[in-house]
C-alpha cells in the first residue's frame, strides 16, 4: 500500500481512538481549523464548534468498536460501533474523513439519527 494511504488510515485511525479516550487535545491536533463536520443531526463549521460537539457527547460515551477501514490518499473512510449510554446505546457508523494536507478538513458522519432524537424528546418531556 503506498506510503500516504497508509498516513492517511493512521490518521483516521488516531482521531478515531482520540474519541474513544475522550481526549479533545488530539482531536484539535488532527483537524483542520475549519473542518467542516456534517452528520444527520448537525452541520458545523470550525474546529471550535466541532470540538464542541465532542465534549457534549464524551458523558455519554462508553465505547468506540472499529469494523472496517478504507483509505485513499486524501480519504479514508471508518465503519464503527459507536456505542453511547442509554437510550441511545449502539449506534452503527460510518465515517468519512478529507484531508487536507495532514489535518482531516471535513467529517461526514453517516448513522440512523432517531435513536438521537429519541433521547431529545425524552429530555424535552423531562424538563
Amino acid at each position: 500500500m503506498p506510503t500516504a494511504i497508509v498516513h492517511t488510515q493512521e490518521i483516521a485511525q488516531e482521531y478515531l481512538a482520540a474519541l474513544k479516550h475522550k481526549d479533545p487535545d488530539v482531536i484539535a491536533r488532527l483537524i483542520h481549523p475549519d473542518v467542516h463536520l456534517k452528520s444527520p443531526v448537525a452541520d458545523l463549521n470550525g474546529s471550535g464548534a466541532s470540538l464542541t460537539m465532542c465534549e457534549k457527547i464524551f458523558p455519554q460515551l462508553e465505547d468506540v468498536i472499529l469494523r472496517a477501514k478504507f483509505a485513499s490518499e486524501t480519504q479514508a473512510m471508518l465503519v464503527y460501533d459507536f456505542v453511547l449510554k442509554e437510550p441511545i446505546g449502539t449506534t452503527r457508523t460510518a465515517n468519512l474523513m478529507t484531508f487536507e494536507g495532514e489535518l482531516i478538513r471535513s467529517v461526514e458522519l453517516l448513522f440512523d439519527a432517531r435513536p438521537f432524537e429519541k433521547s431529545a424528546d425524552k429530555s424535552k418531556r423531562a424538563a
